[in-house]
């Protein structure tokens, strides 16, 4: 039970919903047009209620009063104390509570302590016996006291009596020891005037690693998931949303509006949430990136664009790891600043702090705010500085404000509280600033990790003449001189993927390693502005020092790794536009597996759960096959001779010859992805064992396979479990743990099989 109240007819405590229900059946009999009944008693509180708002000075946060209020409804008079921390289900003490508000009266309580007004009313509240009201003259009197609460979830404390007072009452209060004279604090309305005028305390609430996710599995874990967070209990960005929602408190989701994230929020059917938030102004989603920073600004406008076509607004705020300062369209930007309690600015910026990541700030246990963190929103609110503001949050899957039993219990306690002030965007664009200089305190805003000098490794092993950084900066000058189209644009989300800052020596590797990869969509992304018949295996795509091939058409393209004997990519034009057929896993996610299986020095294979590429016959390290070309057709042959792959190409498709030696398994990756304008087309492009002629997708070929048995794992088997909370008890099917946007295709075969790809009439 969250709190109880006393009843002054009985002298005794009761549960509030009894309370809550006779109050109910009484004026369910009051006939239409009468007054309304009287406010609940710890909702709805106004800052114009406020009396007094003062510092900590007891030893007891139990005893410590640090906020007084006063509101008259009808014919009830109702005082709130605001205590630092209740710890039961009152304070530990007894409350002496003296009202002023007429001319006479006494200026000390019955045992004789001095007062600073003269009261006519004194409300006595014992902890161990009943309360009772005295008038001046000594006189109890009955009747007049209605009810007491007292809630620990929201430290206060609310007394209603019948009105006694006029508006202008003063109000006293003493706290003493239980059932001793022994004063543990005061506090009174009397005009105070070292009390400040600024009597709320501005905070922002601001959270990253919102909802970043690459598996339906993440999804649902990152949404509403079981027994995760930090005290292992049902945990996720719902949860979050469902306090928003419920408290109308805004908060800031850094980098909820990227384009993977949006699509997976709108395929589990939460992107409206998302947008009503943000419509209602309880959502500030500022434009945000993340990748190689100094290809940030693409990455800010493909990121604009796809959320606008998603429903998602744009905003003048960004969040990004600029190297310089925010460029001319954005305002505002957050930053990882070392004073995190003001908004920096100069020259017609500002940069808005992130909550400090390394702090003695604890902000929340089990039971909400901790007493550090209310003391320290206190102290902002006491503070004369109208530049002064908290700023608290975090990383949402590391902390409490997402947990299923917290999220309500603290958005709770921030609504009744009206000296607590959340920003939202227009207030945080238009709050005051501190001035500060130009010169940013990291290499970017974010004060994003290094890039550590890894080399690329080849799946047999050998490591890159180029280290990362070489090669991003060579990755990065090729992307810049590509053509706008559908392609250049995939091959720019690659790179964005796999430059993602981080603090993991071993993910930097492994991105290392598949760097590369873009090269095949670079090629592909020039072929697309001008097709043409090519056949060729003299390419270097990847910068690896060693040959891949391309075999393509005036309607198709294809790409060949020889380790291994891999299809790469595949694209297509199609009378419904340019579509994407093949291509590796590492386009949509890497780093799926625990990196403790991780085998780094075999560059794209590292990762056991990556399919990094097609028709990959054998385990890493991969060996290298032999070209041969002719009209249309390219031919890779295992240096045993133990395989060979034959691959030929016309306008309506591309068809595929395998043979072996052994029997063999092999897989094909088909990728569903943005290619033409900003939508997925998740649900009727799904490959299944009986329906290969899926005709209603426009995304993927018409497949025809002989000589082999077929399974298929796809990311949307579990679509219809998408719109439930994760269940740690349910065996989800194997596609639940596959990226979103792949479709796999499983070919086992006695050793010889033949595939048509063809492109959808």
């Amino acid at each position: 039970m969250p709190f109880c109240c006393w009843d002054a007819a009985t002298n005794k405590h009761k549960p509030v919903f009894i309370l809550l229900i006779c109050t109910f059946l009484l004026f369910s009999c009051i006939p239409a047009g009468t007054l309304s009944p009287p406010a609940e008693p710890t909702a709805g509180w106004r800052l114009s209620d406020l009396q007094l708002l003062e510092p900590t000075d007891a030893e007891n946060p139990a005893q410590d009063i640090i906020a007084l209020y006063k509101r008259q409804n009808q014919d009830v008079l109702q005082i709130r104390i605001d205590w630092l921390e209740l710890s039961a289900k009152h304070p530990e003490g007894d409350i002496y509570i003296a009202l002023d508000d007429r001319p006479g009266g006494i200026k000390t309580l019955p045992w004789g302590h001095p007062l600073k007004l003269n009261w006519d009313w004194l409300i006595i509240i014992p902890q161990n016996s009943p309360a009772r009201v005295l008038n001046s003259n000594g006189k109890e009197l009955s009747g007049l006291l209605q009810n007491i609460i007292h809630d620990a979830e929201l430290d206060i404390s609310v007394i209603s009596l019948k009105k006694l007072s006029n508006s202008n009452a003063h109000l006293e209060v003493v706290i003493t020891h239980p059932d001793t004279y022994t004063i543990s604090d005061t506090a009174n309305t009397l005009k105070n005037p070292q009390n400040p005028s600024k009597s709320s305390a501005p905070l922002l609430l601001t959270f990253w690693n919102v909802f970043n996710v690459q598996t339906p599995a993440q999804a649902l874990r990152r949404w509403n998931g079981a027994h995760t967070g930090p005290l292992g209990s049902r945990h996720g960005l719902f949860w979050l949303l469902d306090a928003v929602a419920r408290y109308q408190i805004p908060v800031v989701l850094l980098d909820l509006k990227k384009p993977t994230s949006l699509a997976v929020l709108a395929y589990m059917n939460n992107l409206e949430t998302i947008r009503q938030l943000q419509a209602n102004k309880l959502l500030i989603l500022p434009d945000t990136a993340n990748g190689d920073s100094q290809a940030i600004e693409v990455g800010l406008q493909n990121n604009r664009q796809r959320s606008l076509a998603f429903g998602i607004k744009a905003s003048q705020i960004a969040y990004a790891p600029f190297q310089h300062l925010p460029p001319g369209n954005y305002p505002a930007a957050f930053a990882n600043l070392p004073d995190p309690n003001h908004i920096s600015g100069n020259m017609g910026y500002r940069l808005i702090p992130l909550p400090l990541q390394k702090t003695h700030l604890v902000q929340l246990d089990e039971g909400g705010l901790t007493l550090q963190t209310k003391k320290a929103i206190l102290d902002t609110a006491l503070s004369s500085g109208q530049e002064d503001l908290i700023v608290l949050g975090g990383s949402l899957p590391d902390n409490l404000w997402a947990d299923a039993s917290i999220a309500h219990l603290v958005f709770r306690y921030i609504s009744t509280h009206p000296w607590i002030h959340v920003l939202n965007e227009n207030e945080l664009l238009t709050f005051p600033i501190t001035a500060s200089s130009t010169t940013l305190p990291c290499p970017d805003l974010l004060c994003s990790p290094g890039l550590p000098p890894h080399k690329p490794f080849t799946t047999w092993g050998k490591q890159s003449v180029f280290d990362q950084k070489q090669l991003q900066d060579t990755i990065r000058q090729k992307l810049y001189s590509l053509p706008k189209n559908p392609l250049s644009n995939l091959a720019w989300d690659m790179y964005f993927l796999l430059t993602r800052p981080t603090d993991s020596a071993l993910l930097s590797q492994l991105q290392a390693n598949h760097l590369g990869q873009i090269g095949h969509l670079i090629t592909a992304a020039r072929w697309a502005e001008q097709p043409q018949p090519i056949n060729e295996c003299t390419f270097d795509l990847d910068w690896d020092g060693y040959p891949e091939c391309v075999l393509a058409s005036t309607t198709l393209f294809s790409s060949y790794e020889l380790d291994g004997g891999r299809l790469m990519f595949v694209f297509a034009f199609t009378q419904d536009g340019l579509m994407q057929w093949v291509g590796p896993t590492s386009q949509l996610a890497i780093g799926l597996s625990d990196p403790t299986e991780w085998q780094l020095q075999y560059g794209e294979a590292s990762d056991p759960a990556e399919v990094p590429g097609a028709l990959i016959t054998t385990l890493p390290p991969y060996p290298s096959f032999v070209p041969t070309t002719a009209i249309n057709e390219l031919n890779l042959i295992a240096p045993d001779y133990s395989q060979q792959k034959i691959f030929r190409i016309g306008n309506d498709g591309l068809s595929i010859f395998v043979q072996s030696d052994q029997a063999i398994q092999t897989q094909i990756p088909f990728i569903i992805k943005f290619i033409s304008g900003n939508t997925y087309d998740w649900e009727n492009c799904q490959i299944t064992t009986n329906n290969l002629q899926n005709l209603s997708c426009k995304q993927l070929p018409t497949i025809d396979i002989s000589g082999a048995s077929i399974t298929s794992q796809a990311f949307f088997d579990s679509y219809q479990l998408m719109q439930r909370p994760e269940n740690p008890s349910f065996e989800y099917p194997p596609g639940h743990y596959l990226p979103f946007g792949l479709d796999l295709l499983i070919i086992q075969s006695e050793g010889r099989f033949e595939i048509s790809l063809k492109t959808p009439q």
